[in-house]
Parts: C-alpha cells; sequence; structure tokens
C-alpha cells in the first residue's frame, strides 16, 4: 500500500521543522563552546554513562560489545570543542541482564559536536547540563591536588610553621609534620649554674651574722 498524500505532506513538514531545529541546535552548541573556551576551560570530559545510538555485535572469536557514541568536552586538533567520538563497550552475559567490562575502546574521533550525526546532536542536546557538571567536578578534583601539592611542599620546605601547638586535640600528626618540628634548645650554661645553685641560696642566707 502507497502512503496518502496526507503521510507523505506530514512527514515532509516535520522533516523541513527538524532541518531547521537541528540548525538552532548547532548556534546552542557553538554559544556553550565560545563560553568554555573565553574562560579557559581547558579540561577535558566524557558522559560515559551511556552510548548514544547503540548497536550490539558480536566478534568471530564470540566477543560481545556495543558501539555506540558518546560526547564530550575536549581537544579536537588544537582547539577546545564540544566533541563527539565512537566507544566500544565489551560485555559479558549474566543473569538479569549484561554486565560491562571496565574497557572501552575509542573507535574513532573524536570530531566536533556541530559535524557529528543528527541524531547524535539531538541526543547530545539533553546532555550538556550534565556535562558541565561534569567538567565542573573535574576542575574541583584539580584544585584540590593542587592545593594538597602547595601544602605538602610547604611542609617539606619548612615555610609552614609547625602546627603541634595548634592542633587539637587527638588529632593524629602526619609523618612530615613531626619530621619538620623544631628539636628543644638545650639550656645556657647561666641556666644551668643558677639552677644548680639555687639550693644553695636558703643556706647562705642562714649563715649571715644577725643584724645589730
Amino acid at each position: 500500500m502507497t502512503p496518502s498524500r496526507e503521510s507523505l505532506d506530514l512527514l515532509f513538514s516535520k522533516a523541513s521543522k527538524l532541518n531547521e531545529e537541528t540548525e538552532n541546535l548547532n548556534s546552542i552548541f557553538l554559544s556553550l563552546q565560545d563560553q568554555l573556551r573565553a574562560a579557559n576551560v581547558g579540561v577535558s570530559a566524557w558522559i560515559n554513562s551511556e552510548l548514544i545510538e547503540p548497536e550490539d555485535e558480536m566478534s568471530e572469536h564470540g566477543d560481545r560489545y556495543t558501539d555506540g557514541w558518546t560526547v564530550g568536552y575536549a581537544k579536537v586538533g588544537r582547539d577546545w570543542c564540544l566533541a563527539a567520538r565512537t566507544e566500544r563497550w565489551i560485555y559479558t552475559l549474566v543473569e538479569g541482564g549484561r554486565e560491562y567490562t571496565d574497557a572501552e575502546l575509542v573507535t574513532s574521533g573524536p570530531i566536533e559536536l556541530v559535524r557529528a550525526p543528527r541524531s547524535v546532536r539531538a541526543e547530545a542536546a539533553a546532555k550538556l547540563d550534565d556535562l558541565v557538571q561534569m567538567i565542573t567536578a573535574r576542575v574541583d578534583q584539580f584544585l584540590e591536588n593542587i592545593e594538597s601539592a602547595k601544602r605538602t611542599a610547604a611542609i617539606s620546605s619548612g615555610t609552614e610553621p609547625p602546627t603541634s601547638g595548634l592542633m587539637g586535640k587527638g588529632k593524629k600528626r602526619t609523618v612530615l609534620e613531626t619530621v619538620f618540628d623544631e628539636p628543644p634548645k638545650p639550656p645556657s650554661v647561666e641556666a644551668k649554674v643558677a639552677s644548680e645553685m639555687s639550693w644553695a641560696q636558703p643556706v647562705l642566707r642562714s649563715r649571715r651574722p644577725p643584724e645589730k
């Protein structure tokens, strides 16, 4: 049975609308990309929670895998871009479903997201907020790593004051804090003599002649 004129007209109308919205979507991608570049966010991140356009396959050796697309933010050539790439996830069948291995094989890309197939871009549009949050989490982790390195370097170089008197009761001290504490200074000779002679002071006073 051939399609009716009404069915074809509806399809053509929706296809025209899809083309228009796809162009608008590219503008959204480019706008976000420009903002990330302007902020100098040189941190890559990929959304690997699920594949876009997944296709299950089996190799000639019996290995089972799923091919699909992932989206992220990465360098494409020399520029940071919203990007897309294809990955292969290997899995085994288990009771109740499948279990993927930790291996994620990049099979092609990355390419600029605006050059990815339309279906990939359409699904990527729903993941932009997740991507921004993932980039933020990676930035936070990098900052934490840098602060940890700075604290270690400061303690090692002795530029950070000893914290033994400032630490709360029961707080465990690090090995570096223990090593770089200043050892107690030995008492001076004058202090030792004064300490040793202090016992004689009452005796000397008792042997003074009575005052007239």
